[in-house]
């Protein structure tokens, strides 16, 4: 879904914006390799992300926290996310800055995402109440845009599914999505303190997130909600430490919603109250000083680094070639150790290759590790969902599970990604960045694990006449107990003989309720164990074999870079050499031709140089 935001939300994004393009110009104009050429278009990426990109931020929190209700509140959108159903999310919902509200759903099996109904999202992202399922169980994500004056300061929003209660895949995929979060922004109730499962959430998360922003929603509903969040800010202290500074702001999205509709209905009074008490504009400015604008400042900082990449190499080239149209005698003993460096290097192939092929060897040990640790981690919060739940809640294992896969999957993505790039950077520093490539990740998730079986129910044996007389013989020894007992102290027979048939049928109802339950139990853990079962044995290998064609694609463009290396100190060498035997006349006609070159070049190597300060100053 393409955006139109505006390009100054940081003070310095234009500047960057012309120094890339002028630079990409420079390097495209000057350059004398192919190698130039791909660097100049991707500046020119690096330049139109600069206008595309937003700083994410990562709203999670329980069921019923109110995540919906203040999404809508900030972007200023009422009946934009569901909030009237009892579980809400069961997708994640990205909503972005856009010129006119639309709305698209990225369906399992599909290349694009499908446009939608801003009307009819909560058929995609809701889940029935009744049965704890998704309404649409191909739908993974929703992508919504609209015109939100937050949104346009450069804020993604992203809703997520609750992290409490039975649905441990939920939390699996949030804690994976704050690996590329900017923020996160956690929504606490106002009328009870954090539960267990939000601080094991939070104390997951400090890993993965620095900057984390508390909400406490339904102020209007709860007036002792000072006292909640002093009891809430004493327990970050003692769980989640790090977060010990983090900024709490306490809202009602009601009180934002009675603002917007006043302010739409011309009555700016009563808006400039209800806004004041909802307290949202603090919670809007945080979001976009703290977030937004920090973030913007990375990914300027991320483009002048890109500039400086591809400028500085041919700054450095255009001053050999002045010195040698001066005919600099030290600068032949140069090239020709360059040369011996980059044939020594070319001629080192073995070294190169042996020294990544064990990176690659470390790294897949990294991730084959870190995932059977994820597979545990899910392990270990299913099976104690499964041992504290009732029969009821045993509806929600599959989605649960399939959540977890999504979330152990998302995790292992970007465990790859970041070894790759670790490894392109060091085998590309001992080779002059010969190979400081982007290397793709080729792993896919097995079509094994795209789509689960359903869970199997066992036999029972708690259904039949035999059954019935099996849970029958004990309890009927109680009621008799208990009807012996009562005659004789009551002397009556009427009493005791309905205490007795009351006590033989609640033994039976209770015994079998618990038969249920075990069986539910029994159930739902051989579930557990085949799907774990399937990820330890599908996913292996294709971890083996992603990082086995990663690695054929780094080794392929490392060769390349060697080979262009050399034949450009060899063309800058054989240059000199002819320079040598030119006459002065002619010298002197190239080296003012090549001093205005280098000044154009050293012009936007100057300006990427101040920006760079600019940027690298005090936030």
């Amino acid at each position: 879904m393409t955006q139109e935001q505006p390009a100054d939300r940081h003070p310095l994004t234009q500047p960057v914006i012309r120094l890339c393009n002028d630079a990409a110009d420079v390097v495209e104009q000057y350059g004398e390799t192919y190698r130039d050429t791909q660097a100049a278009q991707l500046i020119r990426a690096e330049a139109g992300r600069l206008t595309a990109d937003e700083a994410t931020v990562v709203v999670v929190g329980e069921k019923k926290r109110g995540k919906s209700s203040l999404i809508n509140a900030l972007v200023g959108a009422a009946n934009l996310m569901p909030v009237e159903v009892d579980i809400a999310t069961s997708v994640h919902v990205l909503v972005r800055h856009a010129p006119h509200l639309r709305a698209a759903a990225l369906v399992t099996g599909a290349d694009e995402p499908m446009p939608i109904e801003p009307a009819d999202i909560h058929r995609y992202v809701a889940m029935d109440p009744a049965t704890g399922a998704p309404y649409r169980d191909d739908v993974t994500s929703v992508e919504v845009g609209l015109p939100s004056p937050m949104l346009a300061e450069g804020v993604a929003l992203v809703d997520t599914p609750g992290v409490g209660g039975l649905v441990s895949g939920h939390t699996q995929i949030t804690l994976a999505t704050l690996g590329m979060a900017d923020a996160l922004l956690f929504v606490v109730h106002g009328g009870t303190e954090l539960t267990a499962s939000e601080l094991a959430f939070l104390g997951q998360a400090t890993q993965r997130v620095a900057t984390v922003i508390f909400v406490l929603t339904q102020i209007d509903k709860y007036p002792a909600w000072r006292e909640i969040l002093g009891r809430n800010q004493a327990l970050i202290a003692q769980h989640a430490p790090r977060y010990q500074a983090a900024s709490w702001f306490a809202v009602s999205s009601r009180a934002k919603t009675d603002a917007d509709l006043a302010l739409a209905g011309g009555n700016a009074e009563v808006a400039a109250r209800r806004l004041e008490f909802s307290g949202f504009p603090a919670l809007q400015e945080a979001i976009v000083e703290q977030v937004a604008r920090r973030a913007a400042a990375v990914r300027l900082a991320n483009a002048v680094h890109v500039v400086t990449m591809a400028v500085d190499p041919l700054l450095e080239m255009y001053e050999r070639r002045m010195r040698s149209l001066t005919l600099d005698p030290g600068l032949a003993d140069e090239l020709a150790t360059r040369e011996a460096a980059v044939r020594d290097l070319a001629d080192r192939d073995a070294v190169w290759r042996k020294t990544l092929a064990s990176r690659l060897k470390e790294l897949e040990s990294v991730l084959q590790l870190g995932f059977r640790r994820s597979v545990n981690d899910l392990r270990a919060i299913v099976e104690e969902k499964i041992s504290t739940a009732g029969p009821e809640d045993f509806a929600e294992l599959a989605g649960d599970l399939e959540d977890g896969i999504r979330g152990v999957w998302m995790q292992l993505e970007n465990a790859t990604r970041e070894g790759l790039s670790r490894i392109s950077r060091e085998i590309g520093g001992e080779l002059h960045n010969a190979g400081a490539v982007e290397v793709a990740n080729h792993m896919a998730l097995p079509e094994r694990l795209q789509r689960m079986p359903a869970p199997v129910v066992g036999p029972r044996d708690h259904v039949g006449f035999f059954a019935g007389v099996e849970r029958l013989m004990p309890a009927y020894g109680a009621g008799s107990l208990a009807f012996t007992v009562l005659a004789v102290a009551t002397g009556g027979i009427w009493i005791p003989f309905f205490v007795g048939i009351g006590v033989t049928a609640g033994l039976m109802g209770r015994r079998k309720r618990l038969q249920q339950l075990h069986e539910g139990r029994a159930d739902a853990q051989r579930y557990l164990n085949r799907i774990t079962n399937e990820l330890n044995t599908e996913v292996p290998p294709k971890i083996r074999e992603g990082l086995a064609q990663a690695g054929a694609q780094l080794s392929e463009s490392i060769s390349q870079r060697l080979a262009e290396q050399r034949q450009a100190v060899e063309r800058e060498l054989a240059e000199h050499r002819d320079n040598v035997g030119k006459q002065q006349e002619e010298l002197a006609t190239q080296h003012a031709s090549t001093a205005a070159d280098v000044a154009s070049v050293t012009a936007v190597a100057r300006r990427a140089a101040e920006l760079r300060g600019y940027l690298s100053g005090p936030a």
